[in-house]
């Protein structure tokens, strides 16, 4: 059984381990208070299920590089998910997309994620 995890983006800060509620995220600590103004963690993000070259867990917005398959040529790229076909996908901020699987996954690296390395994948 895959783990469900999620983490969080308040602009600041990334909020690992949160807790969502009617799709808001809340610090995990302060569940228990979340009508606390300091309970919000921000823009929660999905554990995809898959992990990079290092192990590392790939959430939503991760962005990731290519390090081991010369046939990927999307480098580097982020990764969301697509309601239409029902699985994750890669995007390099320009032409496409493509499914994102964990043999892919075994061929990368984390290097950022869109809300605090957006720079990464803007052509």
């Amino acid at each position: 059984m895959k783990n469900i995890m999620f983490r969080a983006w308040d602009g600041k800060v990334m909020h690992q381990n949160v807790v969502i509620v009617d799709e808001v995220a809340y610090k995990r600590d302060c569940f228990a208070s979340i009508f606390s103004p300091n309970a919000k963690a921000g823009i929660p993000m999905q554990y995809t299920g898959l992990n990079d070259k290092h192990g590392e867990d790939i959430f939503e917005g991760d962005i990731l590089r290519n390090v081991l398959n010369p046939l990927v040529n999307k480098d580097p790229f982020a990764i969301s998910w697509d309601n239409n076909s029902g699985c994750w996908y890669w995007y390099d901020g320009e032409d496409g997309t493509d499914p994102f699987y964990q043999s892919i996954a075994d061929d990368c690296e984390i290097i950022g994620n869109i809300y605090e390395n957006s720079e990464l994948i803007t052509k």
